[in-house]
C-alpha cells in the first residue's frame, strides 16, 4: 500500500483513469484481497511515496483494528465506484 506524501499520480484502470494527490493512498484493494493488482499507477509529477508493507499493516492492524475497517471501506467505496463506470459503459 502506498500514501502520497508529496506529488501526483494517476491511476489507470482497464477503463477509465483517475488522479491522486498528496494525502491519498492506493493499492490497498491487492492489500486486503491478496489478490494481484488490477490497476496501474503512474507519477504525473515529482513524487514522494510512503511504502506500507502488508507484514506491517497486518501488524499495526492487529492493535489498531479501526485501521483495517477505515481500510477496508475506502476500498468498497473505490470497488463500488469502478463497477459502476464499468456498467455505464
Amino acid at each position: 500500500m502506498f500514501f502520497i506524501s508529496e506529488g501526483e499520480v494517476e491511476v489507470r484502470l482497464p477503463r477509465d483513469s483517475l488522479r491522486l494527490a498528496q494525502g491519498a493512498f492506493f493499492g490497498e484493494m491487492a492489500l486486503l484481497d491478496r489478490l494481484p493488482r488490477t490497476a496501474t499507477v503512474a507519477t504525473t509529477e515529482p513524487t514522494t511515496l510512503l511504502v506500507l508493507y502488508a507484514s506491517d499493516f497486518y501488524e499495526i492492524a492487529s492493535h489498531v483494528p479501526s485501521l483495517v475497517t477505515a481500510v477496508e471501506k475506502e476500498a468498497q467505496r473505490r470497488h463500488h465506484e469502478n463497477q459502476a463506470k464499468d456498467d455505464r459503459l
